[in-house]
């Protein structure tokens, strides 16, 4: 290389044009930091050679020169490997004290020298760029060809809005007005300042030979202390790659890096105890996402070069295209889209304070269709929501989701299953995806008010309203984030500490709060503040709040929760329907108590001691008489393990210790030895119009004897958009096991949990396989032929 030092006019005043590669950043200087900092050298230079004509040059720093494969007949072409700031600075001081000048009423030499400083006068070239010194990047170029150009001071062409060129337009323009107002425009002081933007600054010109790395130069001069940012050395790298190998970085650049030029992207942002670059956080998540490892953010450009260093032209552009795809898909992450499904899982994240998700998301939104992901995102929250009520550890997650991100890239389409079984399969206390009976104990007895923040308290009861108005069928208020958490009860001399800070004790109330209640210290008082409330968490309040009344109304609150954020073995328990009512006047008193207990030992099956439940909730309502004659006959001989309350009305029943399930009555036993092994054959059935049912031979038994089913295989079904998860088991002899209950067939199974006619063939599906029953029948129906 050569390094020799140039005054300005040696760099300007040939027909030379200094071209900034478009892959270079955009002009970033700021009137504090340069603007005004370079304006006061050169008034300094100004005052120097009035007193000494000979007066050494301005130092401004360093430029570096290569030369350019562009052709433009007697024009000198030169690229900016590393200075572009500088001389496009110089440029547009250079047009704005012409424009001063002239709207002064100076001598026209003077503005004559300052123009040939800043126009070629080649005219044998057709090239856009050949009348101008100095070429910037794609996001500059209009706001520097307009100011070049203004043949009037003042002129408003229009300019990029995205350039700050016109900015430093106008300041160098207003003061060189200011300047010119106080020096009375003097003939001497003009000339002075025209001498000194000729030959008062000067730079160290380093031009690059054949046998220089124009890339390594670049780098090691921006890792000395010029402040580039990460991104800034990707997007120099990448675009020297795609030159070398021939491509069109101009169209490249203009199709799929230009959306990254914006000041959305320069925008600096926290993340943990960082602040950088919106542009460098996307690039981290990107190359984390598209690496499968962690990238950080001191490695994020060493990371990218080893992702393309050895690329081919395509592959490059093809990289340059995803890319830009992933951008968009980053800021709709950012900006949060209205129809964005990943949008509820961001805004819980937030509040739970994870942000290493991203890459996760980035990867789903780019890969997986709109319902996958819908469901994969759904199977993240209910984990991480999951965790925090039992105030799980965090410190894993970066490495557990790092580790999901590696599976999702060796699996292929739909990929909502591969998150659910890699959350399942981790039974670490570090990871492991609680289930719903540990939820249901946290939420009715700990004091989560105390033990978490009101924001997670707040959105664990934005939850358990939206899970029970799945149960009603209702949507739920838009307007619950303008609702804050308030406790029914304050002082309570006859409910615990504990009980007055779990979820039972609370409730949202819109805010600003009503005037009266933080002053309404007993229920009596308060309970009128929640009577108007339209939320489903408010239903039913009792009369007074004992520990009993808290502790049902959590467990009505916890089974909100659960069908609001379900994992995949949770059991929707459903009333058996019309088609199981019996008439209580048909057996006698003992057979019907009996079996409303062998119902309810079912419901309590695999449930903490201490859950609490409506009676209604625990056994079908047609199977009980009314409720007087009930709570006679059931609380008079209640069974171990089981005590009775009644509440405002309503009757209550509580596990306690000692609680043990029943074994089937002698009429389900009979039940089940009479079933024939047909009635285990899933027929489908045409319409009702009079038609033969068309029935299929192979029975669930078949299956399990040939090898295609086993004893204990998981079977699951999932409703995405109403948030529920069905699960259950298949046992002996191909029966379905679900909610301590056995089915004969898998439609019988379904259609109870869900609550309506389902074909269970099609819409369970093996977790092992992720097949569809029908699908299983299917492979075994072909090898027998």
């Amino acid at each position: 290389m050569e390094a020799r030092a140039q005054r300005i006019r040696q760099l300007f005043e040939g027909e030379q044009c200094l071209v900034v590669p478009v892959f270079q950043r955009p002009y970033v200087w700021n009137r504090v930091k340069n603007w005004e900092p370079l304006w006061a050298d050169i008034l300094t230079m100004v005052d120097a050679f009035s007193t000494d004509p000979d007066s050494e040059p301005h130092f401004l720093g360093a430029v570096v020169l290569d030369s350019s494969e562009k052709d433009s007949a007697d024009l000198s072409i030169r690229q900016v490997i590393d200075g572009q700031q500088r001389v496009t600075t110089l440029q547009v001081v250079l047009c704005a004290v012409r424009d001063a000048l002239v709207t002064a009423g100076a001598d026209t030499k003077q503005v004559a020298t300052l123009t040939r400083m800043t126009r070629n006068e080649d005219a044998l070239s057709d090239a856009e760029y050949a009348s101008y010194k100095v070429w910037p990047t794609l996001r500059d170029r209009a706001a520097l060809k307009s100011i070049v150009d203004s043949a009037e001071p003042g002129d408003d062409n229009t300019i990029d809005g995205d350039s700050r060129l016109r900015d430093a337009f106008d300041y160098f323009y207003e003061a060189a007005m200011v300047w010119l107002d106080e020096a009375e425009t003097d003939p001497q002081r003009v000339t002075n300042l025209v001498k000194v933007l000729r030959v008062g600054l000067q730079l160290v010109v380093i031009e690059l030979t054949g046998n220089d790395n124009a890339q390594v130069i670049f780098e090691s001069l921006n890792d000395r202390g010029t402040p580039l940012l990460p991104s800034d050395l990707v997007k120099n790298s990448l675009f020297q790659m795609l030159e070398r190998h021939g491509a069109d970085v101009e169209r490249i650049f203009d199709e799929h890096w230009r959306r990254l030029e914006t000041p959305f992207w320069q925008q600096d942002i926290r993340q943990g105890r960082l602040i950088r670059s919106r542009l460098d956080a996307f690039f981290a998540h990107f190359l984390t996402m598209r690496t499968g490892n962690e990238v950080l953010a001191t490695s994020l450009f060493t990371r990218f070069k080893e992702l393309a260093g050895g690329m081919t032209r395509d592959q490059l552009v093809d990289l340059t295209r995803e890319i830009a795809e992933n951008s968009d898909l980053y800021r709709e992450i950012v900006d949060r889209s209205a129809d964005g499904e990943h949008n509820q899982l961001l805004e819980t994240a937030d509040v739970l304070d994870t942000s290493v998700i991203s890459p996760v998301v980035l990867f789903l939104d780019h890969h997986a269709a709109r319902e996958d992901r819908t469901q994969a995102f759904g199977y993240i929250e209910s984990w991480l929501v999951r965790r925090a009520v039992l105030r799980s550890t965090s410190k894993n997650y970066n490495r557990m989701l790092l580790d999901l991100l590696q599976v999702l890239k060796r699996s292929e389409a739909p990929y909502a299953p591969a998150v659910r079984e890699f959350l399942l399969s981790n039974t670490s206390e570090s990871g492991r995806w609680p289930t719903d009976d540990e939820i249901r104990e946290a939420l009715v007895t700990a004091p989560i008010f105390k033990q978490l923040t009101r924001a997670r308290t707040r959105l664990i009861l934005r939850g358990c309203e939206h899970g029970l108005r799945i149960d009603a069928g209702t949507t739920a208020p838009t307007d619950l984030i303008n609702h804050d958490v308030v406790p029914l009860l304050v002082a309570d001399g006859t409910v615990s500490d504990d009980s007055r800070g779990s979820i039972g004790n609370l409730s949202l109330i819109s805010t600003p709060r009503p005037k009266g209640l933080a002053s309404a210290a007993h229920w009596e008082e308060r309970r009128e503040f929640f009577d108007s409330s339209m939320l489903l968490i408010d239903a039913y309040l009792p009369d007074d709040l004992t520990e009993v009344e808290l502790t049902a109304r959590g467990a009505n609150l916890a089974e909100g929760f659960v069908r609001c954020w379900p994992h995949p073995h949770t059991v929707v328990k459903q009333p058996t329907g019309d088609s199981a009512a019996k008439d209580p006047g048909a057996t006698d008193d003992s057979d019907w108590v009996n079996s409303m207990w062998s119902g309810i030992r079912g419901f309590f099956t695999g449930m903490p001691t201490g859950t609490v439940s409506r009676v209604e909730e625990t056994v079908p309502i047609e199977e009980t008489p009314i409720h007087d004659e009930l709570l006679a006959a059931l609380s008079a001989d209640p069974a171990d393990g089981y005590v009775f309350r009644e509440v405002n009305g309503d009757l209550y029943i509580e596990k306690t210790a000692g609680a043990i399930p029943a074994p089937e009555s002698a009429e389900q036993e009979a039940e089940h030895a009479e079933q024939p092994a047909t009635a285990w054959t899933e027929p489908e059935q045409s319409e009702s119009d009079g038609r033969t049912r068309i029935t299929h031979d192979e029975t669930m038994q078949q299956l399990i004897i040939a090898g295609y089913l086993e004893e204990g295989d998981q079977v699951y079904h999932d409703q995405p958009r109403k948030g529920l998860s069905f699960r259950a088991s298949i046992g002996r002899e191909g029966r379905f096991v679900v909610g301590g209950r056995e089915f004969a067939s898998p439609s019988g199974a379904l259609s109870n949990v869900v609550g309506n006619s389902r074909n269970g063939w099609k819409d369970w599906r093996l977790e092992r396989t992720n097949e569809t029953l029908e699908q299983v029948r299917e492979r075994f129906r072909r090898n027998k032929k």
